[in-house]
């Protein structure tokens, strides 16, 4: 009786950390973490580090039309946001992977709470790189490092300078005469 008793906890804990990996795991927070371990970039490497407390990684992949997001991706991004309001020192990673579509880029950008100012208003830095897949065309990706006080709607854009901007509409344009002229 007592190995039956042991042998159906055992059977209810495999079934229950099956479920587990195959409906929760993927996408969420630790998968996440687990899988940009390994990714060189400095935005990601900068998160890895961090001192501060972190609202977590905000991930979002679009192919073939389908949208693919981390699993807590309004968490985070909901958690931030209160953080920016309230100026709490914290920080969050944002992935976007548009590595499918026509931009083919992706994009890590780590942002992080400074302090607040004189003027009652939060200063965030922004740790910004893109990347671009078209890779003979642009072989370094598009970087900057800025601070600012005010938060983007889409939170990675946030503290972009206007030569970043101007940049990456050289570099597209840079890409569409480069690939008629290889044809």
């Amino acid at each position: 009786m007592k190995n039956k008793f042991i042998w159906i906890i055992l059977a209810v804990f495999l079934m229950a950390g099956g479920a587990y990996y195959k409906f929760y795991f993927p996408n969420s927070q630790v998968a996440l973490k687990e899988s940009l371990m390994h990714t060189v970039a400095a935005p990601i490497d900068h998160f890895m580090s961090a001192g501060e407390s972190s609202c977590g990684i905000w991930y979002e992949r679009l192919e073939n039309g389908n949208l693919t997001n981390g699993r807590s991706n309004n968490s985070v991004k909901k958690c931030f946001q209160k953080a920016f309001k309230e100026c709490n020192n914290k920080n969050i990673l944002l992935v976007a992977d548009e590595s499918a579509t026509e931009e083919k880029r992706i994009i890590y950008s780590y942002i992080k709470m400074i302090r607040g100012n004189d003027q009652n208003e939060c200063i965030i830095q922004n740790f910004y790189e893109e990347h671009s897949l078209v890779a003979p065309l642009v072989d370094f990706p598009l970087t900057y490092v800025n601070t600012c006080t005010v938060l983007s709607d889409a939170i990675y854009d946030s503290c972009e300078p206007l030569f970043i901007k101007q940049d990456r509409k050289n570099r597209m344009s840079d890409a569409f005469y480069k690939e008629e002229s290889i044809e």
